[in-house]
C-alpha cells in the first residue's frame, strides 16, 4: 500500500492479490451496508464514521485488520468472526481467506441501531 493514498478506491489500487480482493470486498461494505457513514483515509487506512461510530480496515504487514470503536460489538460477535485474533478494538486475519465477511457485514448496522 502507498502511504500517499488520499482515498479509499486509490488505498484499494495499490494493492495486490487477495488482499486486494478481501480489502475492495470489505470497501464494499460502503456501499449498501452503511449509508449515511463519511468515508475518509484516516492514518492510512480507510475509515468510515458516523455519529461515533467508527469503523477502519487496513492491509498491514502480516495481517488484514479491522477497527471497531464499540468493543461490546466485537465480543458481541467474536464467535461468528472466524479465525481471528483480537485487540481492544481491533480484529486481526492473518489470511484474507480467513474473512467472515457476513458476520463483518453485520457489525455497522447494529452499531449503529444498538
Amino acid at each position: 500500500m502507498r502511504p500517499d493514498a488520499n482515498t479509499v478506491d486509490v488505498y484499494i489500487e495499490n494493492l495486490a492479490g487477495e488482499r486486494r480482493s478481501a480489502i475492495s470486498r470489505l470497501g464494499g461494505l460502503r456501499k449498501g451496508l452503511m449509508p449515511g457513514f463519511k468515508e475518509s483515509v484516516e492514518y492510512g487506512m480507510p475509515t468510515y464514521t458516523k455519529s461515533g461510530e467508527v469503523f477502519a480496515f487496513a492491509s498491514q504487514k502480516d495481517y488484514v485488520s479491522l477497527y471497531v470503536n464499540n468493543r461490546g460489538l466485537i465480543e458481541k460477535h467474536k464467535n461468528k468472526l472466524g479465525r481471528a485474533g483480537f485487540g481492544k478494538n481491533c480484529i486481526r486475519y492473518r489470511r484474507p481467506s480467513e474473512i467472515n465477511f457476513k458476520a463483518v457485514e453485520d457489525l455497522p448496522g447494529e452499531a449503529y441501531t444498538s
